[in-house]
């Protein structure tokens, strides 16, 4: 914890996507404010931010931490709280890659680590995205966990996000009440590790809460989730297509891989045969076509001829008759 006479710290650093980026929607006349600084505000603290608009894990890494280095006027400042909330654009991809995200979003924590008193992330709800997510919520906030755990890092537990006023109808972006309720479980989670809370973020908005605007806001929510759920049907369709087609496209490549396979292994056996084969007849003196045993043959016939023919030696009697 920094002392008094320790250096400046710079209030809080955050990285991220749409949702840290203020993505959403103005609610009742409450201005959309990102949940990091709102989180700042509540503490009394100044904010940088460096999150995209659908930004992923990868970009987090490749393009927003060297941004800030080479942004920043004090590279070597230290900050009070560094805010990572990150994963939502990944897990709905259809190129998901656990391995990959855990390994860029360690390095992101780590990176804020090394600058930041505490080091702030989030889980993802549940009930993630139209068409849904998933079961691959449940792995991504695994990787939060764990990582965070290693790290050090403290997790906003947002499993159980999801009402009605706090996200939209895409079940992805927070609503202007869900940036506030999302900083507020923030501050919870700072307070019970020793950061003094200055004002809760519900404090410092003003609103109409009569029934007629309450009535319209409900009205604008329906009008919006009918249009948009023909749009996410019509989008599980394609991507179930897509799916289906690719795995056709693996199957397909997996056969043709066995195929090549196969008619590699039937040419090394029909080569090792020949080798055996052509080893056989040489160690037998046979020839690729029988000759030497024809030749042998022949050559014995030959001989047993002469001998035949060839008049016989007389013997000593009948030299000593003559």
């Amino acid at each position: 914890m920094p002392g008094p006479t320790d250096h400046p710290r710079f209030g809080v650093l955050a990285f991220g996507d749409s949702i840290t980026n203020a993505g959403g929607e103005i609610q009742w006349g409450v201005a959309l404010q990102s949940w990091a600084l709102w989180t700042a505000r509540g503490l009394g603290l100044p904010y940088t931010g460096y999150a995209v608009d659908g930004a992923r894990v990868r970009e987090v890494v490749a393009e927003q931490l060297p941004s800030f280095l080479t942004r920043t006027a004090l590279p070597g400042a230290r900050y009070d709280v560094g805010c990572l909330y990150i994963g939502v654009n990944d897990v709905r991809s259809i190129d998901w890659d656990p391995i990959a995200f855990a390994g860029d979003y360690e390095a992101a924590l780590r990176f804020l680590a090394a600058r930041c008193d505490r080091v702030l992330t989030a889980t993802a709800p549940l009930r993630l995205g139209l068409p849904p997510a998933g079961p691959k919520v449940h792995a991504l906030n695994a990787i939060v966990a764990d990582t965070a755990s290693r790290v050090g890092a403290l997790v906003i537990d947002l499993r159980s996000f999801g009402a009605r006023n706090h996200v939209m109808v895409d079940r992805v972006h927070p609503t202007a009440f869900g940036q506030i309720a999302i900083a507020e479980r923030a501050l919870a989670v700072l307070a019970s590790d020793g950061l003094p809370v200055r004002a809760a973020p519900a404090s410092m908005i003003r609103y109409d809460p009569s029934r007629w605007a309450r009535l319209r806001g409900d009205w604008a929510y329906v009008r919006r989730e009918a249009r948009q759920r023909p749009r996410a049907a019509i989008a599980a369709r394609r991507l179930r297509r897509r799916l289906a087609a690719e795995g056709a496209e693996m199957a397909a490549a997996a056969q043709a891989t066995q195929a090549a396979q196969a008619t590699q292994a039937t040419q090394a056996t029909q080569a090792t045969q020949a080798t055996q084969a052509a080893q056989n007849r040489a160690a037998s003196g046979v020839g690729p076509s029988g000759e030497a045993p024809r030749r042998a043959e022949a050559s014995s016939a030959a001989a047993a001829s002469s001998a035949s023919s060839s008049p016989a030696a007389p013997s000593e009697k009948s030299r000593d008759e003559r």
